[in-house]
């Protein structure tokens, strides 16, 4: 789901890096149903150190993962425990979007740069893909 800028968290806006006059537009975050599997092991190994660690881990990659659309760009972070990494698309780099659906997951969108493609997994993918969508117009068209 696409949500204004108060939903993004302080460890997935760090990652993003936000540049002087670039402005919040909306953010994916990524539901605890994401990590549902490891979140399940690790319920089941608590007893033992490997589910506490397990445990942890979710709690860092749901921190940290999501998706940050901005007027000039979209950032998607991902995390877990001891690590973090960002992938980045540049509105003017989009040369195609589309959105597909999934009964267990909700769907997603696709943003297509000519050099590789971003899946952004949500609920609404087509919210997400008409605010990629204006923003980009506005971008191509100033």
């Amino acid at each position: 789901m696409v949500t204004a800028s108060a939903s993004v968290s302080s460890a997935q806006a760090e990652l993003a890096h936000l540049e002087d006059g670039e402005e919040i537009l909306g953010n994916v975050a990524y539901g605890w149903s994401s990590w549902s599997r490891l979140i399940i092991v690790g319920l089941i190994t608590a007893p033992f150190l490997i589910g506490i660690v397990i445990l942890l881990h979710v709690y860092q990659a749901k921190r940290k993962s999501g998706c940050v659309v901005t007027n000039y760009r979209i950032v998607q972070t991902t995390g877990g425990l001891l690590s973090s990494q960002t992938h980045e698309i540049r509105m003017e780099d989009i040369r195609s979007i589309s959105t597909y659906n999934s009964a267990i997951s909700g769907g997603g969108v696709r943003l297509d740069t000519g050099a590789g493609e971003i899946s952004i997994g949500t609920t609404n993918p087509r919210e997400l893909a008409n605010t990629v969508r204006e923003q980009k117009n506005r971008r191509d068209n100033s």
